[in-house]
């Protein structure tokens, strides 16, 4: 009965260390997965990543995101939430133009 219970504490251990290391912890990490969630058009991560707060609301696949590579530049933290300037390529101009 004890070997089976050193297993088990042992495979929950390691549970929770495979868990606590899915999850982006930098702010830019979090956006770098709203990027990620809106090249796959997952509407469940937009909405855990950002702001919005329901799912319904989320129009993301009206564009394709799939080959965009956004740039993140300064990070402000308030208690619980960041908000991190991020920079998006610019669509048919020339270079250095991009939109924020």
């Amino acid at each position: 009965m004890t070997v089976f219970r050193l297993r088990f504490l042992a495979f929950l251990a390691a549970a929770v260390l495979l868990a606590g290391c899915s999850k982006p912890e930098t702010p830019q990490e979090v956006a770098a997965a709203f990027w990620q969630a809106m090249a796959d058009n997952d509407a469940g991560d937009v909405v855990e990543y950002s702001t919005l707060t329901d799912e319904s609301r989320f129009d993301g696949y009206k564009h394709n995101w799939t080959n965009v590579v956004p740039s993140f530049g300064r990070v402000v933290i308030d208690g619980p939430k960041a908000t991190v300037v991020t920079r998006l390529p610019a669509e048919d101009r020339p270079e250095g133009s991009g939109r924020n």
